[in-house]
C-alpha cells in the first residue's frame, strides 16, 4: 500500500493566513493567494494512490467550498509544529508523507518521488529554497523524535540542515528529492508569478484563479 499522505492546512480565514504577505498586499489579497495555494495542493494530491488525511489548524468548517473539503480531515494536535508533525505521523500505520499548503509549484510527480525515495532511506525530505522543506516522508518510526524535536530551529533557514545533522548523529542517513519554493512573502509571490502562478482579487471579494500554475 502507498504511504499515507498528511496535508497540514490552515483554514482560509481573512486575516489569519499568509500574514507576512498581507503586510505588503493586504488581508484580502493574502487570502486570495492562499486559496490559490489550496487549489494547487488539491490538484497535486488528487491522484495520490494511498490514504489521504487533511490535518487542520482551526475551524474545519472554514474549508467548506474549498478543494480540500472533499478529503478526510481531522484537527491537528496541540503544540508547536514539531509536536503536531510527530503526532500526525504517529497516528497512522506504516510510512507516511507530510506536506503543507505553501508550495505553488507542487505537482503529483514531486509526491511520487518523495514516496519512492523511502525505498532507499528511512526518512526523506523535499527541500525548500528557504532552508526548510516542503515535504517530509518517514518510513522508520525511529526517525520521528529526531525529525520533529521541539528544539529544532522551526521556521528558520537552518531547519533542514540541522535536522539532517541530527539524523546523521543518530546513524540515520536521510534522503532528499526535488527542491521547490514556498510562498510566504511578496518576493516569493513575485517569483511564483514569473513561473506561472496566477491569482487576482476583484472588488468586494477574494476571487482567484490558477490556470497557469505548474
Amino acid at each position: 500500500m502507498s504511504p499515507t499522505l498528511l496535508v497540514f492546512a490552515k483554514p482560509p480565514v481573512l486575516g489569519q493566513v499568509k500574514t507576512r504577505l498581507a503586510h505588503a498586499l493586504g488581508d484580502a489579497s493574502a487570502l486570495a493567494v492562499y486559496r490559490c495555494l489550496l487549489e494547487v495542493t488539491a490538484r497535486a494530491i488528487a491522484t495520490w494512490p494511498g490514504p489521504i488525511r487533511v490535518l487542520t489548524a482551526g475551524d474545519m468548517a472554514a474549508f467548506a467550498g474549498t478543494p480540500l473539503a472533499s478529503f478526510p480531515s481531522r484537527p491537528q494536535s496541540d503544540g508547536g509544529l514539531g509536536a503536531r508533525l510527530a503526532a500526525g505521523f504517529r497516528a497512522v500505520p506504516g510510512p507516511a508523507l507530510a506536506i503543507g499548503t505553501d508550495c505553488p509549484g507542487l505537482a503529483p510527480d514531486h509526491l511520487r518521488r518523495l514516496a519512492a525515495a523511502l525505498e532507499r532511506h528511512p526518512a526523506v525530505f523535499g527541500p525548500a529554497h528557504d532552508g526548510g522543506y516542503w515535504g517530509v516522508a518517514v518510513g522508520d518510526a525511529r526517525c520521528i523524535p529526531v525529525c520533529f524535536a521541539d528544539d529544532l530551529p522551526w521556521s528558520r533557514p537552518s531547519l533542514l540542515a540541522e535536522t539532517m545533522a541530527r539524523l546523521a548523529g543518530n546513524g540515520i542517513v536521510a534522503g532528499m528529492t526535488d527542491t521547490l519554493a514556498d510562498l510566504d512573502d511578496a518576493e516569493d509571490l513575485a517569483s511564483a508569478e514569473r513561473h506561472g502562478f496566477v491569482w487576482r482579487v476583484t472588488p468586494g471579494s477574494a476571487e482567484r484563479s490558477n490556470e497557469g500554475s505548474p
